[in-house]
């Protein structure tokens, strides 16, 4: 095998692996850092975005936290309790 095609079969494996870690469920914390980050206008990175993705949506507060392609976005909901509505 060359090593052009050992050099291809690793980024395939590394893609691979990227991608199941992104799907691995969000943990509390993590989806409060998110949510910190979004309240006070910071931007999130690479990571949180793709978790976001394969997740759909983080819903708390007044707010929904979504992703699609790379790229996140959220809707604000003034006065009205997240929490409340998603339970």
């Amino acid at each position: 095998m060359t090593l052009n095609a050992r050099i291809r079969r690793l980024e395939r494996l590394e893609s691979r692996i990227g991608r199941k870690l992104a799907t691995a469920l969000l943990t509390a914390v993590q989806i409060e850092d998110i949510q910190r980050r979004v309240a006070n206008e910071q931007e999130l990175d690479s990571e949180q975005v793709e978790r976001i993705e394969a997740h759909g949506h983080v819903v708390a507060r007044d707010m929904i936290i979504s992703a699609r392609g790379g790229k996140g976005w959220v809707k604000r909901y003034l006065d009205v309790g997240m929490d409340e509505v998603s339970q």
